[in-house]
């Protein structure tokens, strides 16, 4: 697996409140290194981990910004998320 360096940003409040916010730049970089098995995707989940996030609520939210597994499924499941957070432990 290779490992990807994202860069997310935004200039203004407009930018941020009209669908570039920073989150969502994040969720498009997740949802890139997933499809082509770079490691950042881990590095959302594993930052979720750390916001205090369970498994159930991390696959719930990767489900609702249509982030895709690995295997490209859109519905994500809290063993899937153990999984990543295993690989990268």
């Amino acid at each position: 697996m290779q490992t990807a360096i994202g860069y997310v940003r935004v200039s203004t409040e407009d930018q941020a409140s009209e669908g570039v916010s920073l989150d969502a730049q994040k969720a498009k970089l997740a949802a890139w290194c997933l499809a082509n098995d770079y490691e950042l995707s881990a590095a959302l989940v594993v930052e979720l981990r750390d916001r205090g996030l369970s498994l159930r609520d991390i696959a719930s939210h990767l489900t609702q910004t249509n982030i895709p597994t690995k295997k490209g499924n859109t519905k994500w499941n809290h063993m899937t998320v153990k999984s990543v957070l295993h690989r990268v432990a």
